[in-house]
């Protein structure tokens, strides 16, 4: 792209949008387009497009494998379609498949005797956004768990929390294949689908704790401690303070390091080892931001 001069006219200052760019984007007298900043401070030009359609896609299949189906399933609700119908010439089992997991929190899935079938959301705006959303979720649940153990609550942050990593990897997914304008860049979007995949394993350790004792207690608030640093840097992403880098990514590393864990408590592991991998994502776009400046 070309260098353009700044022109000024009072108070205001413009330039001239490439011809090129603006038949290529459909830009016309009256278009409207949306002005962001990165998260470099750069001013981002957002043409407003029409949704992609995606397209409609029909499946039959013979297999009632549950562990294949759920897979099969996943798949067509991640990717970007308008809708999907799977077809099926054995009689499903309705309960069973709606118990599988991640499928009890993809609302847009509907299941009858021989087929299920989806009108699929297509994308999701703000990616980061849901991710913080989904974080505070966590932070919430974790203060449930440590104030008042309540299992009805406990059990439904859980389902929002699954549900918000499905919605983000769609997103995410959407984004890279109809190259859509995004407020973030690839790599961005590349880091955000990381983190929402290791936060809902780290939940899926968390809600293994039943019985809050006194150990466990204190475990679980290192653990709010530490989310609540994880948000304050995830926020600081999103607006783009200049106070993220990787020295503040690195105290992170170092409280996440030093939470206690029983080695012969398994649960424990797997979760602060959810909370380093987290960690290391966080450091890889603290130099990536570096990269980009």
């Amino acid at each position: 792209m070309k260098l353009r001069n700044v022109q000024k006219t009072g108070n205001m200052f413009y330039i001239y949008l490439p011809s090129k760019w603006c038949r290529d984007k459909n830009i016309d007298i009256g278009s409207r387009i949306e002005l962001d900043l990165d998260s470099s401070g750069n001013l981002v030009l957002l043409a407003q497009q029409k949704q992609d359609t995606g397209k409609d896609i029909k499946l039959d299949l013979k297999e009632d494998d549950m562990y294949i189906l759920s897979k099969l399933i996943m798949s067509c609700f991640l990717n970007p379609t308008k809708s999907f119908e799977i077809g099926f010439t054995k009689t499903l089992n309705q309960k069973q498949i709606l118990h599988q997991k991640k499928l009890v929190s993809t609302t847009f899935i509907e299941v009858d005797k021989h087929r299920i079938y989806s009108e699929s959301v297509l994308s999701i705006s703000n990616t980061l956004s849901m991710f913080i959303a989904m974080l505070k979720k966590v932070q919430n649940l974790t203060k449930v768990m440590i104030e008042n153990y309540d299992v009805e609550l406990i059990e439904r942050y859980e389902e929002e929390i699954d549900r918000s990593n499905v919605l983000i990897t769609k997103a995410v997914i959407a984004s890279f294949m109809h190259k859509r304008e995004s407020k973030l860049k690839p790599i961005e979007l590349h880091y955000v689908s990381l983190l929402s995949t290791y936060l809902e394993r780290m939940t899926d350790h968390l809600i293994t704790i039943e019985k809050i004792d006194k150990n466990e207690k204190l475990f679980l608030k290192e653990v709010a401690d530490i989310l609540d640093e994880f948000s304050n840097m995830v926020k600081m992403i999103q607006e783009n303070d200049p106070s993220f880098d990787y020295n503040y990514v690195v105290n992170f590393t170092k409280k996440v390091k030093s939470l206690k864990v029983s080695e012969k408590v398994f649960r424990e592991v797997l979760l602060k080892d959810s909370l380093k991998h987290s960690s290391e994502v966080l450091m890889d776009w603290a130099i990536s931001r570096l990269v980009l400046e």
